[in-house]
């Protein structure tokens, strides 16, 4: 289990991209472990409601910062842009440990 509290903080509170750019790949690969995503990419993230934007070839990613019973988690959303037959998908994660929490049906 590995905290990426220091990452989180790097993010939101100075900026940085670098951190921003792994800490959007580690959800993303945390969220959907069976799933490869070509050409993952951060388009931008925003610091003062932590929340990042980013797309695959195939896909786009919504994750931002939410409480699932009164504890704070990330939602990580998955939308298919290209033709195709994979569905909407929304994981929580946990804010420091971004393990999965729960999947969440649309």
């Amino acid at each position: 289990m590995q905290d990426y509290g220091a990452m989180i903080r790097n993010t939101f509170e100075m900026g940085s991209v670098r951190d921003a750019e792994a800490l959007f790949e580690a959800c993303v690969r945390n969220a959907f472990p069976t799933f490869n995503f070509r050409k993952l990419e951060l388009i931008r993230f925003t610091r003062k409601e932590p929340y990042m934007e980013g797309r695959s070839w195939n896909h786009v990613f919504e994750i931002r910062k939410t409480l699932l019973h009164k504890q704070p988690v990330w939602q990580v959303t998955c939308h298919r842009v290209t033709m195709g037959k994979t569905p909407d998908k929304q994981v929580m994660l946990d804010y420091m440990t971004l393990d999965f929490v729960e999947y969440v049906d649309e």
